[in-house]
């Protein structure tokens, strides 16, 4: 039998003040909800140590949430394409070609 060492989280306070940010964007609220609840949010320390069965779900839940917001923001690069404070992105619709039908003059239009 392998004996599992307790793991230790840290470095809380800068987690915490990325969870606050990404929860003002409405994205992900279920997922963010779990982890308030959690000893990331019911200790005002930086970092912890918990036990095997404590620490295994939260682990999960971190990975979890760190894969959704990677996933997501490769998504909206790929959909916005690169952006900065200084601009602003607008998508235009597809367009269609122009065909015949729309360079004859009306009169041969069937």
């Amino acid at each position: 039998m392998e004996i599992m060492e307790c793991p230790n989280f840290d470095k809380f306070a800068g987690f915490r003040k990325a969870i606050n940010k990404l929860e003002k964007t409405g994205l992900l609220i279920d997922e963010i909800n779990e982890l308030r609840y959690s000893a990331i949010f019911t200790t005002n320390k930086d970092k912890i140590s918990l036990n095997i069965n404590e620490a295994s779900p939260l682990k999960a839940k971190l990975d979890y949430l760190i894969n959704l917001v990677g996933s997501l923001s490769k998504s909206f690069k790929e959909i916005t394409g690169e952006t900065n404070e200084n601009s602003i992105s607008i998508k235009l619709p597809n367009v269609e070609p122009v065909t015949d039908d729309y360079t004859r003059p009306m009169e041969y239009i069937p």
